[in-house]
């Protein structure tokens, strides 16, 4: 639409979402799969929606209660994971009032741990 099309109240936007138009969630990133040390771990998880997509966790198919969970954190950018206990495996969902998607699983596998076999 050009400036001389709108009608008073109207704004032209470079966003591909007309304001007010809610628009199902779609990753940017998603959580793949990773094996590292103890050290802390970020499983990358970023949605774009209308309105703006919330993220929730699960691991091995139990949604997560982050704020509760030992050695779990978000942040922006996706969930972190910061001790041994923190293996398994994990998707991200992103909902709003348009819908939800939920990732492919991402197995976290803490290197060094080995299994014996007798």
């Amino acid at each position: 639409m050009s400036d001389k099309d709108q009608k008073p109240g109207q704004c032209s936007s470079a966003s591909s979402i007309p304001v007010g138009q809610q628009s199902s969630p779609q990753f940017s990133t998603t959580p793949s799969n990773t094996t590292a040390p103890s050290s802390p771990v970020l499983l990358a998880c970023t949605a774009s929606g209308n309105p703006v997509p919330t993220i929730s966790w699960y691991r091995d198919g139990v949604l997560l209660d982050v704020q509760t969970e030992p050695g779990l954190s978000t942040s922006p950018g996706g969930l972190s994971a910061t001790d041994q206990a923190s293996e398994g495996t994990y998707q991200c969902q992103a909902s709003n009032g348009a819908g939800a998607v939920r990732s492919l699983p991402a197995h976290l596998q803490r290197a060094g741990k080995r299994c014996i076999s007798e």
